[in-house]
């Protein structure tokens, strides 16, 4: 249980926080502060890099697919015996 309250509260961190990081610090100095949503953004719409964004998209999409499937509880057919 502990281990999927420690997941839930890094998605929150690690993909929630764009916003807060973009308007306060912008990656911060010397990108202290830059979260992986951020890099992906800033490698498509400042440096023009969209291939490489989208590579990086796709795998950041593979990753929380393989995420969810591992840790949602697998649910009973309507019809199982209980």
């Amino acid at each position: 249980m502990t281990f999927l309250v420690l997941i839930i509260t890094l998605r929150g961190v690690l993909f929630e926080s764009f916003d807060v990081v973009q308007v306060m610090t912008d990656g911060g100095p010397l990108r202290a502060t830059d979260i992986f949503i951020k890099y992906i953004y800033d490698a498509a719409f400042e440096q023009l890099r969209m291939g490489y964004a989208s590579a990086m998209a796709t795998l950041l999409f593979i990753v929380v697919a393989a995420l969810a499937l591992i840790f949602t509880p697998p649910r009973a057919s309507p019809g199982a015996a209980r």
